[in-house]
């Protein structure tokens, strides 16, 4: 932990920070229309890391989807297979008063997610209350083609807190998520970093970090 208190910007991850998604939820619903065990789809999806490929946009989702028909020896409904791929993110209601507050302080603040852009796409149309609370600072590894925890997006994230803070440090941001290796390899690019696994833990390094309440 940092004993860096002057931080002049927030950057969240979005996955299991701002939004929870669902395993199980993909799961079920992938497999009744595929009727795959669960082995099968994961595999089908994430084997070779094909996933990270849609993440930092090196295929398509279109591509993705040919790939993984292939995969599966399928061929089912694009607009479907994307709905039952989409609709497993719900709210992450323990982090939400701290963002809440620190828009309304208008503190500068982002996010900065390793997603694709499906995924991207559907967040922001169905969680509208959610994305109203960050300005356009706005850090997605499909557009910046790198995903974390490559040096390559975090520096692209620096440059979109420079442009909100003037003369900011790399010390003066603070990144939270979800993955430790996420949390070390910005760390290792300079940001204070931490790691969100419980709400009660995060509360303290927020305080420890003179940002007010997290709750």
């Amino acid at each position: 932990m940092s004993n860096n208190i002057n931080i002049q910007f927030v950057f969240f991850d979005l996955g299991n920070v701002l939004l929870r998604f669902s395993l199980e939820a993909l799961g079920k619903q992938c497999n009744a229309m595929l009727g795959l065990t669960n082995e099968v789809l994961f595999r089908a999806i994430y084997g070779d890391g094909m996933q990270a490929l849609v993440e930092c946009g090196t295929i398509t989702e279109e591509e993705f989807y040919e790939e993984f028909c292939r995969r599966i020896n399928q061929r089912p409904p694009y607009k479907e297979l994307r709905d039952a791929m989409n609709d497993i993110f719900y709210i992450c209601e323990e982090t939400m008063p701290f963002v809440k507050r620190l828009a309304e302080e208008n503190f500068p603040r982002g996010i900065l997610s390793n997603i694709g852009s499906q995924h991207w796409d559907f967040c922001v149309e169905k969680f509208p209350e959610l994305f109203a609370l960050f300005p356009d600072n706005l850090v997605k590894s499909f557009e910046v083609g790198a995903v974390k925890p490559a040096k390559e997006i975090y520096q692209h994230a620096f440059e979109v807190a420079q442009k909100a803070v003037n003369g900011i440090e790399k010390s003066e941001v603070l990144f939270i998520d979800d993955m430790q290796r996420n949390v070390d390899g910005a760390n290792d690019f300079g940001f204070d970093a931490v790691l969100f696994s419980e709400p009660e833990l995060l509360a303290e390094e927020i305080e420890k970090r003179r940002l007010g309440p997290f709750y």
